[in-house]
């Protein structure tokens, strides 16, 4: 399948690994050029208050140059995060699988992703089913949508897994959350996370969290995860607006129950950390098993919040995770592509 836009992005500005193409994209620069129509973006931005999206994405360049992509790895991260905290995973997705096209999106107001009016945003553009519907229109607009001949493979953590129990289930597509900040059983993480919000909101604790508590939080939050990820969760925290910070983080606290038919149960898997801080192991567990999931499609590894990234902490444990996760990856997109050939 070719993809008409692979050539018009940026280099990114960090070298990624050998045999793997990266580059940086922006939607609205998409409508510029008119790869994409000027009105459809505008009825993106209209549908979804985003006022761009901004993504990396990772190809092998034969596969590129040739338009043999027979589907997308989408890797969604969480609150107060970017494209950046997945470090080098989308490049070792691309270099394993030749005929995928791995896209890392900032999301949700965080990045290069920001809402038109953020200090007007509010919960319902900030919520994990808004930020699903988000990612599914911009996806389709850039024509990677799933079908027959292309197959979908959404990567989301915390935040953005969270956003995976709301999406459209297709025979094309599957889903790997990893630690789903779902708190819909979680009474008391649920109310940290309001707390936490509604003080972000009124000023109370952004000084803090901004001078001298930042750090602290990160450490005990996500202690696991490598210095590259903590940094990055510092500077978007000081580059977003506190309104947006306080709408996502509150958002996550408050929601419907995910619909979960037989064919979104098929196609998701669940992993979690046993000492994350952020998802409690139990309730999770528990609102998965209301919810149906199969037993055989939850994990549970060693490690915190961040088990995938590998810093001082738990090094062990999250190289385990880490290699578990890529490990799953090649098999729900083995197990997606089976049969499939490019366009």
């Amino acid at each position: 399948m070719p993809v008409l836009w692979l050539d018009l992005g940026r280099p990114c500005p960090r070298a990624w690994l050998p045999g793997v193409r990266a580059a940086q994209f922006r939607l609205s620069r998409l409508a510029e050029q008119g790869i994409v129509s000027e009105s459809a973006f505008m009825q993106f931005q209209a549908a979804t208050g985003w006022a761009d999206v901004g993504w990396r994405a990772f190809a092998q360049p034969e596969t590129w140059q040739r338009g043999e992509i027979r589907g997308t790895v989408v890797f969604i991260h969480g609150w107060d995060g970017d494209g950046r905290i997945w470090e080098d995973l989308p490049a070792q997705v691309a270099r394993a699988l030749p005929h995928a096209l791995v896209l890392a999106p900032d999301v949700n107001g965080f990045g290069q992703s920001p809402f038109r009016d953020p200090g007007h945003v509010g919960l319902d553009e900030t919520a994990p089913p808004a930020l699903m519907r988000a990612l599914e229109r911009w996806l389709a607009l850039i024509g990677l949508g799933p079908g027959p001949e292309h197959a979908v493979l959404w990567i989301g953590h915390s935040m953005g897994g969270a956003a995976l129990f709301y999406a459209h289930p297709t025979p094309a597509s599957a889903r790997l959350a990893l630690a789903p900040a779902l708190l819909l059983n979680d009474v008391l993480r649920k109310g940290f996370y309001q707390a936490m919000g509604m003080g972000i909101w009124a000023g109370q604790v952004l000084e803090r969290l901004l001078t001298a508590l930042s750090p602290l939080v990160v450490e005990r939050l996500i202690g696991g995860a490598s210095e590259y990820v903590k940094t990055v969760h510092e500077e978007v925290f000081r580059a977003t607006p506190k309104r947006v910070l306080a709408a996502a983080f509150f958002a996550l606290a408050r929601g419907e129950v995910p619909p979960m038919h037989e064919d979104a149960r098929r196609h998701l898997e669940v992993v979690l950390g046993h000492r994350d801080r952020l998802v409690g192991l139990m309730p999770m567990l528990d609102l998965l098993a209301e919810l149906g999931l199969p037993a055989r499609h939850v994990r549970v590894l060693f490690g915190d919040h961040y088990f995938f990234s590998v810093g001082h902490l738990y090094p062990q444990w999250h190289q385990e995770g880490r290699t578990f996760v890529f490990s799953r990856i090649l098999h729900w997109w083995r197990r997606l592509t089976e049969g499939a050939h490019p366009a």
